[in-house]
C-alpha cells in the first residue's frame, strides 16, 4: 500500500509499505522424507569379454535377491553410530518474506531538473539459515566447559571409563554405544551430546531462522533530456545486518555460524554486518546526443556527410562503491573439543591497532610488496583451550573501494523514414583500471584473511583484481 500527496505543484511526498514473500522451496532431499532404513542400493556394471561387454543383468530375469539382501525393517536405530538421518525442523521451509517501507520527497527545481530524497528500509524474516543445530553442547555451561580437553578422551582408551566416571558419566549412554560408534570416536564429548548415537551437529535442513535489517538514505538528481543532454546522479548511504545464508540449499555467509564458527548459544557474534554491505554508493550516468548532422547545430546540411557524422550518441556511466566488509578466521585453533560446541576461532581487532599497513586505499603492490593488512592488529594467540576470540562473523573492517567507468557509443543511421540501423559499442571498464576486489565472490577475497601465528601470508594480496576492460559491439535494424 502507498500514497502520494502533492504539497505544492512542485513538491510531492510519497510513502509505501509492502510485504513480499519468497519462494516455497522444495526440501531438496528425498521429497522431504528421509529414506534411511527404507531403501537399498544395488550397483551393477558390465564386464568385459574381449571387445565385447557382457550385460550385468537382463530385465526379464530381474535382480537376484541374494545380491540385494533382505529388506530392512523400519528401525529407529538404523543410523546409530553414523551421521544422523536428514532432519527438517518443525518450522522448516517457512516462506521467507521481506517487509519494505519507504518515504520519499520529490522537488522540481529550475533547469528541467528534479531532486528526490528517500528513506528506504527492509526487514527480512524466516530467511535461509543454519543457526539451530540439535546436537551441540553449550560452551557457557561451566559443568561441561570445565571438562576441557578430556572431552576428546575415548571410552575405548585404557583410562577411558575412569575419566568418564571422574566427570560424572559412570556408564555408556546406552549398552553397546562405544562399539556402535563407527563414523566418529566414542569420546566423552560425544557421550554428553543430546543425541550421542549420532555424529555431527544435526543442522536443520530448510531452516528459516535468519533475519536481516536494512536502512538507507537515497538521494537522486535528474536532469531531463534537454538540448540533447540527459543526466542522472544518485547516492545511497546504507547499512545492513544479517545472520542469514545466501540461499535455501546452502549455508554460507561470511564466517558466521552459517560456516559452523559460532555456537547457537552465542547469537551475538553471528549477527553482524552483511558480507555484501556497501555503506556508500554513488553513480552518475548521462546520455548526450552529439550536435552534428541533420537538425543539429553543426554540419546540419544532410546528404552523405550526415550519414557519417549524424545520429551519434555517447552514454558515460561512473560508479563508486565504498567497499565491502572483510571476514577473518584462524587456522591455529588447537582445541578439537570445540567441535562439540560448534565453535572455531574468529579473531577480533586489537585495541589501538590500525588494521591496514598503508591505509584502506593506499596499497600499491609495486611499491609496498604484497602486505595489505597489519598482522599485529589482529588476535593470533588461541593456545588457551576453549578461547575462540571476540571477532564477529563479518568484521567492521572494509576492504578497498571500487570504481568503474563504462561508456557506450551509439550511431543511428536512417535508411528510410521507418527503418533505422543502430550500431553500438559498449566499453565496460573503459579505462581498464584495476582494483583490489574480487567482484561477485564475497568479501576480502583479494587478500588472505586467515590469521595464523605461524603463517607468512596473512594480510597479503593474493593476485586478485577487478575485471579488465570488456568491449561489446552490436548492430541491429529497427523498423
Amino acid at each position: 500500500m502507498g500514497f502520494a500527496y502533492a504539497i505544492t505543484p512542485k513538491t510531492v511526498i510519497r510513502a509505501g509499505y509492502g510485504i513480499y514473500f519468497g519462494q516455497a522451496f522444495y526440501p531438496g532431499w528425498g521429497g522431504g522424507m528421509n529414506l534411511d532404513g527404507f531403501n537399498k542400493n544395488y550397483n551393477v556394471s558390465e564386464t568385459a569379454n574381449g571387445n565385447l561387454e557382457i550385460p550385468a543383468l537382463y530385465l526379464q530375469n530381474g535382480i537376484n535377491p541374494d545380491a540385494v539382501g533382505p529388506t530392512e525393517d523400519i528401525s529407529s536405530t538404523f543410523d546409530n553410530g553414523q551421521y544422523a538421518p536428514m532432519y527438517r525442523p518443525l518450522d522448516g521451509n517457512k516462506r521467507p518474506y521481506s517487509s519494505q517501507w519507504n518515504v520519499t520527497i520529490g522537488e522540481q527545481i529550475p533547469g528541467d531538473m528534479g531532486v528526490t530524497l528517500s528513506y528506504v528500509g527492509t526487514k527480512g524474516t524466516h530467511l535461509p539459515s543454519a543457526l539451530s543445530p540439535l546436537n551441540v553442547l553449550n560452551p557457557f555451561d561451566s559443568r561441561i566447559f570445565g571438562i576441557g580437553s578430556d572431552l576428546n578422551v575415548s571410552y575405548n582408551s585404557p583410562n577411558g571409563p575412569a575419566i568418564f566416571a571422574a566427570h560424572g558419566v559412570t556408564e555408556e549412554p546406552y549398552i553397546g554405544w562405544a562399539d556402535q560408534m563407527q563414523a566418529c570416536q566414542p569420546t566423552l564429548g560425544q557421550a554428553l551430546l543430546p543425541y550421542p548415537q549420532y555424529c555431527g551437529s544435526i543442522p536443520g535442513l530448510n531452516e528459516g531462522h535468519g533475519n536481516s535489517i536494512y536502512n538507507s538514505f537515497q538521494a537522486e538528481v535528474e536532469r531531463r533530456m534537454h538540448n540533447g543532454l540527459y543526466l542522472l546522479t544518485s547516492l545511497t548511504v546504507a547499512k545492513m545486518y544479517s545472520n542469514a545464508a545466501y540461499s535455501t540449499q546452502s549455508a554460507s555467509a561470511g564466517t558466521g555460524s552459517q560456516n559452523g564458527n559460532f555456537s547457537p548459544f552465542d547469537p551475538q557474534r553471528e549477527y553482524s554486518l552483511s558480507p555484501s554491505n556497501v555503506p556508500v554508493t554513488w553513480q552518475v550516468s548521462s546520455v548526450y546526443n552529439l550536435p552534428f548532422g541533420r537538425g543539429q547545430r553543426f554540419l546540419s546540411t544532410g546528404g552523405p556527410l550526415n550519414a557519417l557524422v549524424g545520429g551519434w550518441q555517447v552514454s558515460p556511466l561512473y560508479r563508486y562503491e565504498w567497499g565491502i566488509p572483510m571476514s577473518f578466521s584462524s587456522s591455529s585453533c588447537p582445541s578439537p573439543g570445540l567441535g562439540y560446541f560448534r565453535e572455531s576461532c574468529v579473531p577480533g581487532i586489537l585495541p589501538g591497532q590500525r588494521p591496514f599497513v598503508h591505509g584502506r586505499n593506499g596499497f600499491d603492490p609495486a611499491k609496498d610488496g604484497a602486505q595489505y593488512l597489519n598482522p599485529l592488529a589482529f588476535e593470533s594467540d588461541f593456545s588457551t583451550w576453549g578461547y575462540t576470540g571476540y571477532g564477529k562473523g563479518v568484521s567492521t573492517v572494509y576492504g578497498p573501494s571500487y570504481q568503474d567507468w563504462d561508456v557506450a557509443f551509439a550511431k543511428n543511421t536512417k535508411i528510410t523514414e521507418r527503418v533505422n540501423f543502430k550500431l553500438t559499442a559498449n566499453f565496460f571498464n573503459f579505462f581498464n583500471n584495476h582494483y583490489f576486489v574480487n567482484q561477485g565472490n564475497g568479501p576480502g577475497n583479494a587478500f588472505n584473511t586467515t590469521v595464523d601465528s605461524g603463517s607468512s601470508v596473512f594480510g597479503q594480496w593474493n593476485g586478485t583484481v577487478s575485471n579488465p576492460r570488456n568491449i561489446q559491439l552490436a548492430g541491429r535494424i529497427e523498423f
